[in-house]
């Protein structure tokens, strides 16, 4: 992910980052939550179907968004499309 950042980029997210070590099973969220925090998992792993589930839900509400937005977009008037 940090990869596709420009070097400049880079330098200014690790600016306003830090580095801390988090005991095996603590929490991180809770679900419902405000976002406070953007973490980045360097190692370890995340565990819980709900992380996965909460990731899926995003990737297909932001596809669906999309897929709308080009209908709208490019789509002929008059012309019942189910692209």
């Amino acid at each position: 992910m940090l990869s596709s950042l420009s070097a400049g980029h880079r330098r200014r997210l690790m600016h306003v980052t830090r580095n801390v070590s988090i005991p095996q099973g603590t929490r991180l969220f809770e679900e419902g939550g405000p976002a406070a925090r953007f973490w980045i998992i360097r190692t370890g792993r995340i565990e819980g179907n709900d992380v996965s589930q909460w990731v899926g839900q995003i990737v297909a509400h932001r596809l669906r968004s999309a897929r709308t937005r080009l209908l709208e977009l490019y789509a002929r008037h008059g012309t019942e499309s189910t692209v």
